[in-house]
């Protein structure tokens, strides 16, 4: 057993690379019974005080001949201890229903996963961390004054020596005062690879991955994809923004199922220039700026992130090329369903589409009632509540017409005024 104290991590320098990962609890329940019993032991008060009574009873009870005080006191703590055990197989309960923890810059989270993705419950900060142990392949936080953690966080990280540091890592920023802002925050390799194999498994082959200007000061990239024959438009995907932990409040995040994390993906008409000589003029590029704009939003700004929302841009993009705001939406082939990647740390990255209204939509975003009504109202189109999978389907196709169009026409119109 290993202890990191707040002393020692104040001491010596913490402050490396750090990334969040998931720990999900496969221990039996005996053994993590003796990992809450022994790290109670080291470093709560009333256990060493219930040693020591044990201890003066017991020789009261040797040298006077009288049992009855060393029997009652026994069979007290007998009863505590009980009591105890019962409420860790509660918890322990909890970690068999698939709750677990995530531990980032942030804290300490409780994520729920619903067999297809992970969220957060909610968060608690590095303030409550008393004391940090490693016990072989698992660790250990003691949490002090905090009512939505238990006094002993189990974890069970899948790289200990990496996690570890992680972990050592965050307490130290919170213990130094460092501001969060300031730390590198993107993928691991093996994260950004699952990423991109589920761009290339679920959009296309990827053409091109390269840096755009702004958005590498976010570790962010852009990925290519060529039109094909069964999917006629390019498709733009973002790798990187993901690594980015999204602001979304509580009652977004349990009742929607979103994630925390997110990737933007747009769409444009196969013969628009993507990746042509004279693609970066204005006329081209703008769509690229659009992205641009939706990073910077979600990442500087706080953008809640959720299907059905919206982002408004800069008045030079409704003067120039009559689009006022961004819709943010579900990616095809469903624009109903979520669309998640859970790479191999854990983190669970929803991509949503963007789609760009124009002038008239967005002063018709005030009368949407809800999620399914903006279809009708927006674009147009049918929308029944028992509405079946082809349906929908048929739904989405229908979007991604519109949105393609709304492309064309902004560029007709740049053509004519130049």
């Amino acid at each position: 057993m290993k202890k990191f104290s707040k002393k020692e991590v104040l001491k010596k320098d913490y402050a490396n690379p750090a990334y969040p990962f998931l720990s999900e609890l496969k221990i039996s329940f005996m053994r993590f019974v003796a990992v809450s019993l022994g790290t109670d032991f080291i470093t709560d008060k009333n256990s060493i005080y219930n040693s020591v009574c044990i201890v003066v009873l017991s020789i009261f009870a040797i040298f006077f001949g009288t049992w009855r005080p060393l029997i009652i006191f026994l069979i007290f703590l007998f009863v505590i201890y009980i009591r105890w055990i019962w409420n860790l197989r509660g918890l322990y309960k909890l970690y068999k229903e698939n709750h677990n923890y995530w531990i980032d810059q942030y804290g300490i989270s409780s994520y729920i996963s619903n067999g297809v993705n992970n969220v957060r419950f909610e968060s608690y900060g590095w303030k409550y961390v008393k004391n940090i142990f490693q016990l072989k392949d698992l660790i250990v936080v003691i949490v002090e004054g905090c009512d939505g953690l238990p006094r002993d966080v189990v974890l069970q990280p899948k790289n200990m020596e990496r996690d570890l540091k992680s972990i050592l890592s965050f307490w130290y920023i919170y213990l130094n005062n460092l501001p969060i802002e300031e730390m590198p925050i993107h993928y691991l390799e093996e994260e950004y690879n699952d990423v991109e194999n589920y761009i290339e498994q679920n959009f296309g082959e990827i053409y091109r991955i390269g840096e755009v200007d702004s958005l590498s000061v976010f570790d962010v990239d852009l990925a290519v994809i060529k039109p094909t024959p069964e999917k006629p438009y390019y498709t733009l995907c973002t790798i990187g923004l993901g690594a980015h932990r999204i602001e979304n409040e509580q009652d977004t995040r349990l009742n929607a199922c979103v994630s925390d994390y997110c990737e933007l993906v747009l769409y444009l008409p196969q013969d628009w220039n993507v990746v042509d000589e004279g693609c970066e003029q204005p006329e081209n590029f703008w769509p690229i700026r659009l992205i641009q704009e939706m990073v910077k939003k979600i990442i500087i700004e706080k953008l809640e992130v959720k299907d059905g929302n919206y982002g408004d841009l800069d008045d030079a993009y409704r003067i120039k090329f009559g689009v006022k705001s961004i819709i943010i939406d579900n990616v095809l082939p469903n624009i109903t369903n979520h669309s998640f990647v859970n790479t191999s740390l854990g983190r669970s990255v929803q991509f949503y589409q963007l789609i760009p209204i124009d002038v008239h939509q967005y002063d018709l975003v005030g009368t949407v009632a809800s999620y399914e009504d903006y279809f009708v109202t927006l674009f147009g189109l049918e929308y029944d509540e028992n509405i079946t999978e082809e349906g929908e389907l048929k739904l989405s196709k229908e979007v991604l017409s519109k949105t393609l169009q709304l492309f064309s026409s902004v560029r007709n119109i740049t053509e004519k005024s130049e």
